[in-house]
């Protein structure tokens, strides 16, 4: 074969192979299955909201203190001498009832003196009678009974009313009203000899003794009213508004595990300059009460309008919280109330806003989101 020809035949089998591969090719390929496409996989977060439903709101304010007597005074005596036992021994936890004579002051001298006093008035009005007979007839009677009534051991009377100026007169030359203010003012000091209790209660501290000398001034002790306490606790400034007069509180004491109900009686108008509190009296009474015990409690606030109650947890730096809005995530910042063992009680968020019900974790501004429950739960 000349060189020619096969040239001609290697182009026409070369030309041949090249058919058969891409033929092949083209059937292998429509034999093998074509590649599925991946879908775009969804990375919004799934978050729960909450709609904010405004209504009015209540909360624990916590009171803390400890309980001293409603009813409590220092003993002081006005007169000196000698000290003397009245209805029962003047000691700590002895209880006297009002009235009882919680001790004496020996009075002998004073008693004395007053009597001295009353028999040297006697006698200026007997040596005055014959003058008053003389110029005072229709009056002498009147006198006369007054002489005849008259004893040094009880209250001095008054003389008898007089008729005229002149008899006023009369009597008021010879410093007769003088010497009766004189008696009376005795007799009152008199009576401060005898000590008695002002209301039923008990003697929590004495610093003397019967028998002792005591002086004008000196502190003999100090006498409570047993059953009924007040409580001093000091509150915020800022939460005042939210306390009244007559409202209730509760309390309990760790120590004796047990509990009372009081009632805020009183609440001061100055504010502490350093702790920024006032001070606010509970009455409270019941068995088991000392005083000296610490109590802690709480008083239900008064009614706060137009508020909802936001998880403490969502709370975003001090006053900020995220909402969601076209299903993108949206600070907003707060006109916080008050934050209470309830939650945080803010004013300024409309009605029907949703606000994120659980933290999301990597929240941030303008954050997607798909809604998994708006609703009012």
């Amino acid at each position: 074969m000349s060189k020619r020809n096969r040239i001609i035949l290697s182009t026409i089998i070369g030309i041949v192979l090249i058919v058969i591969g891409i033929n092949g090719s083209s059937y292998l390929a429509s034999k093998k299955e074509p590649p599925k496409v991946k879908a775009k996989s969804d990375t919004r977060p799934s978050v729960q909201v909450k709609e904010v439903q405004k209504a009015t709101e209540q909360f624990d304010i916590v009171l803390e203190g400890t309980l001293n007597a409603y009813n409590k005074v220092s003993v002081f005596t006005e007169v000196p001498g000698v000290l003397e036992k009245g209805s029962a021994p003047f000691k700590v936890g002895n209880y006297f009832r009002a009235g009882d004579v919680m001790f004496k002051i020996n009075n002998e001298e004073a008693s004395l003196s007053l009597l001295a006093q009353k028999s040297e008035l006697l006698s200026r009005v007997v040596g005055l009678l014959p003058d008053i007979k003389l110029d005072f007839i229709e009056q002498f009677d009147a006198w006369q009974a007054y002489v005849d009534n008259f004893d040094v051991e009880a209250p001095i009377a008054d003389f008898p009313e007089a008729q005229s100026i002149r008899e006023k007169s009369f009597v008021a030359a010879r410093n007769l009203n003088t010497t009766l203010y004189s008696i009376r003012s005795a007799e009152k000091r008199l009576e401060k000899y005898t000590v008695k209790a002002p209301f039923s209660g008990v003697l929590t501290m004495t610093n003397t003794n019967i028998g002792a000398m005591v002086q004008p001034g000196q502190m003999l002790g100090e006498f409570m009213e047993r059953g009924d306490f007040e409580l001093v606790v000091s509150v915020l400034a800022s939460d005042i508004k939210y306390l009244k007069k007559g409202q209730v509180a509760s309390f309990y004491s760790e120590d004796l595990d047990a509990s009372w109900k009081g009632r805020i009686v009183r609440i001061s108008d100055k504010i502490n300059p350093q702790s920024q509190t006032l001070d606010v009296y509970v009455r409270l009474g019941g068995s088991g009460l000392k005083e000296g015990l610490f109590l802690s409690g709480t008083a239900q606030s008064v009614p706060v309008d137009s508020v909802f109650v936001l998880d403490k947890a969502l709370l975003v730096g001090q006053d900020e919280a995220f909402i969601v809005k076209d299903n993108r995530l949206e600070k907003i910042t707060l006109d916080i109330v008050r934050i209470s063992d309830k939650g945080i009680l803010v004013r300024n968020i409309p009605e029907g806003t949703q606000m994120l019900a659980k933290q999301v974790s990597g929240a941030f501004e303008g954050m997607e989101v798909n809604l998994t429950n708006p609703s009012n739960d």
